[in-house]
């Protein structure tokens, strides 16, 4: 189940009307060649559009992969709702910052912490070239993770902030890490959370 999300000053679902996903390479491919990278960027709506997006796919594990250089200047949205909304979804996010030179509209702040409080990983790749071998690593990622769950205590009722800590340790292996969430909004109420 496979989807592409165009934008610059609007957002728009690359694939065609009625089709929300895809395993065709070639009508994903033409998906993406659909947006024209030019005008205002409108990230915040884009990230959100593909978060909601992946809320009608049936799979449990949701992956967002984000290509951009991070700046917004045309989104509806602002940057805490999209916080709001990464925070609430159980969606993992992969960030790549593509850009060229010193580009005024760059955010490597945001690609990272969008990245990293979803469980995800942020590239940041010196050229264009390097995409495919990102892209590749990012796929074999996706097919390699775990689903540690529980239950938490009920809090106040209210959307409740929780901090995650995982820590890892095998005999005979040094230092490892777990990349996860290192946060999530748990709502009482599962029709408010958004992504799915």
């Amino acid at each position: 189940e496979t989807f592409v999300v165009n934008f610059n000053d609007t957002v728009k679902l690359g694939l065609p009307t009625g089709t929300p996903f895809s395993g065709n390479g070639q009508e994903l491919q033409a998906a993406l060649f659909r947006g024209v990278p030019e005008g205002r960027t409108a990230f915040n709506d884009a990230v959100i559009v593909g978060l909601k997006h992946l809320g009608l796919g049936r799979r449990a594990k949701k992956t967002l992969v984000v290509i951009s250089d991070g700046g917004d200047n045309a989104s509806v949205h602002t940057r805490r709702q999209l916080i709001d909304m990464v925070e609430r979804t159980p969606a993992t996010i992969y960030t790549i910052g593509l850009y060229t030179g010193e580009d005024p509209d760059r955010d490597n702040e945001l690609l990272t912490r969008l990245a990293h409080m979803s469980g995800g990983d942020v590239y940041l790749p010196e050229k264009p070239t390097e995409m495919l071998a990102i892209c590749r690593r990012i796929a074999k990622d996706i097919r390699a993770r775990y689903t540690i769950g529980y239950i938490p205590a009920r809090g106040s009722g209210k959307a409740d902030l929780r901090h995650i800590r995982v820590k890892v340790s095998a005999p005979g292996h040094g230092a490892l890490t777990a990349r996860t969430r290192t946060s999530y909004r748990y709502d009482v109420n599962p029709a408010t959370r958004g992504g799915g």
